[in-house]
């Protein structure tokens, strides 16, 4: 019985094909993943940019001078 020749997977044309392989992957779902990550991003934005012209700040340090504490 005659052990087959020990071969490596990703070595010469096989590395070559494999990053060929990646590339074109990456360069067909980068896109997706971008897009699908700027629609929190921008909703995020927006409730920042929004929270800062209607939040009523005096009302939060007052809230934030208080500390209520109980003793036993």
């Amino acid at each position: 019985m005659d052990i087959p020749p020990y071969q490596a997977f990703l070595s010469g044309d096989n590395l070559t094909y494999f990053w060929k392989i990646m590339k074109w992957i990456l360069f067909l779902i980068a896109p997706g993943i971008m897009l699908a990550m700027c629609f929190p991003a921008v909703e995020k934005t927006i409730d920042i940019i929004k929270n800062i012209f209607t939040k009523n700040h005096d009302e939060q340090e007052e809230k934030d001078e208080y500390d209520v504490r109980y003793y036993d």
